[in-house]
């Protein structure tokens, strides 16, 4: 199952997969920390393969993850808000100030166990070929992830994978009107409005849309650039957004 948070969480299907087939060498008791490991290299080989940055392990999105694990696996209780809280707020309690963080859970069973390999094999392929678990794990603004992997006393291993990006990478917007009127624009679904000679300066977790009427019949819209100030300003065929070399 997986759930979205981009300030807000959006939740998936829950995701219960049970095998009933034999292995070998089985994992029995504490899952190794290999498994982990391996899950993380798998999603951003998932993540390249598909064009994307890979993603940094963060210890306090893992630890926040291991202990999720570790409550399901011993409690028996499955969901993203089984012990009452969101996994916005598990990771704000181990000091992670999140600007985006998505969750993947999963549990497995197989009377005989698995392997470190199957259950890295396991996790990951259930998530890849889930859609909403893989639209969690291509997520192009997540840029540091953590997972935790337990055992239940009745042979259940439970699964947990964080993503996110941290509110220190923020990306900030900023537009200037340097024409003589007030300006109304479109931010995302924000109306915002400008006056002359003033500075907005917006700060998003995600890239948005800039729609501007600005004084004229026709609307336009481009998907500006984080860091960059945006002039408003008038030329010869009309008033139009162009970046800025002279910042507020």
């Amino acid at each position: 199952m997986g759930v979205s948070t981009s300030m807000q969480l959006s939740n998936f299907h829950n995701a219960i997969i049970v095998f009933l087939s034999i292995t070998t060498t089985p994992v029995i008791g504490k899952v190794s920390p290999t498994v982990a490991s391996g899950n993380i290299q798998r999603t951003n080989k998932y993540r390249t393969s598909s064009g994307l940055d890979p993603l940094q392990q963060n210890s306090k999105l893992q630890k926040t993850a291991q202990q999720f694990a570790v409550f399901m696996a011993k409690t028996g209780k499955y969901g993203h808000t089984a012990d009452g809280r969101k996994a916005s707020q598990r990771a704000a309690l181990k000091g992670y100030q999140y600007c985006i963080i998505k969750e993947n859970i999963a549990k497995r069973f197989r009377r005989s166990g698995f392997t470190n390999q199957e259950l890295i094999a396991g996790f990951s392929t259930d998530w890849w070929e889930s859609p909403g678990h893989k639209q969690n794990i291509l997520d192009s603004d997540a840029t540091e992830m953590g997972v935790g992997f337990s055992q239940a006393d009745n042979g259940y291993y439970y699964g947990v994978q964080l993503l996110g990006r941290p509110k220190s990478q923020e990306r900030i917007y900023k537009f200037r009107n340097d024409l003589k009127s007030t300006v109304e624009y479109l931010f995302g679904d924000q109306l915002v409005t400008i006056k002359p000679g003033s500075t907005k300066i917006h700060q998003r977790c995600r890239p948005l849309n800039f729609q501007c009427k600005c004084n004229q019949k026709k609307p336009f819209s481009f998907k500006p650039r984080s860091g960059v100030l945006y002039s408003i300003h008038r030329r010869t065929n009309g008033i139009v957004v162009e970046e800025s070399q002279k910042d507020p």
